[in-house]
Order: structure tokens, then sequence, then C-alpha cells
């Protein structure tokens, strides 16, 4: 039955991938990861990204480098979903790919790539983190200021000083 649910990860809906994911998380078997694996390489970005997500929500590490290819996935869903699973399995071999992403073209990716960079206290991201300080979306430079400060680096000072007289009074905070 697990790895027939598996299957229901490359469904059309939306909901229905999120319900399985959330299912699967739960209840699952190496024959269901083995399934979540395989659709990693499916040609709808939607069960891809399901997939990655299972990964990542049952911290399938053994699987990490299966998702490094999906941080540069032509879906923005994926990119996502990859960044989120890869920092929540702690895989620090992403940092370079997911430091990459802090110029993507979807802000939320952007936000996620910075906030992973800090999650795996990727010092050599400071000055990548510290560009995205003065990024056009708020929550992008609040997660890159929130990357700055768990990475702790010294460098990383000169751009969070300017910070403090930024007239977005969320990013003063």
């Amino acid at each position: 039955t697990q790895p027939a649910l598996a299957m229901s990860l490359a469904d059309e809906s939306p909901g229905v991938r999120g319900t399985v994911v959330d299912v699967l998380s739960v209840w699952h078997d190496s024959a269901t990861v083995a399934s979540a694996v395989a659709l990693l390489k499916h040609q709808s970005a939607g069960a891809r990204a399901a997939a990655t997500a299972l990964l990542g929500r049952i911290r399938a590490t053994v699987h990490a480098a299966a998702l490094l290819p999906l941080v540069d996935d032509r879906g923005p869903e994926v990119r996502l979903t990859a960044i989120l699973s890869l920092a929540a399995m702690g895989y620090s071999p992403a940092a370079p790919r997911i430091r990459a992403r802090l110029s993507d073209g979807q802000p939320q990716v952007r936000e996620e790539a910075a906030r992973a960079l800090g999650i795996l206290v990727d010092s050599a991201a400071v000055s990548s983190l510290g560009k995205r300080v003065t990024d056009l979306r708020t929550p992008v430079r609040l997660a890159a200021i929130e990357a700055l400060a768990r990475v702790n680096h010294p460098d990383g000072v000169p751009f969070l000083l300017p910070l403090l007289m930024d007239k977005d009074a969320a990013v003063k905070a």
C-alpha cells in the first residue's frame, strides 16, 4: 500500500500531493523512499517537489545528494522545496548550490536560500548574504539578516551596521 500511496506524489492535485507527503512522512518504509527517489526525475514539477518534500521531512540524508540537482531545477517550487529539504537535513555540501540561488529570479527562493545558509552556518556565504540585505523584497532582506546573525562571522558586521539607519522598520528591528 505504501508504494502505491507514494505514486500519488505524482497526482495532478497539489492538495492530494500535500496530503500524501503528510501521511508518508509519518508512515513510510524503504520501498516508499525508493519510490520518492524515482520521482525526483519525474516530468511533473509538482511530483518532483512532492518527492523532494517527503525526503526532506523524513530526513532521508542518505538521498541528500540526489536532491542537489533539484536546487537548480527549472521549476521554482522544486528549487524551493529542494533548498528547504537540504537545509532540514543539515546537508552542508549543498551550500555552494544554495548560495547560487541567492540570485534566483523568484523572491521566495532567494528568501529560503538565505535562511538555509543560516541553518547550515555557511561562513563562505557571508559576502553573498551581505548583498541580499539590500534586496528589494523585505522578506529576503530579513532572511539574509537572520542568516548573517546565525553564521556569526565578523565579516558580516559591515553589512549589518548600515541597517541600523534603514527606513524599513522591520529591517531595523
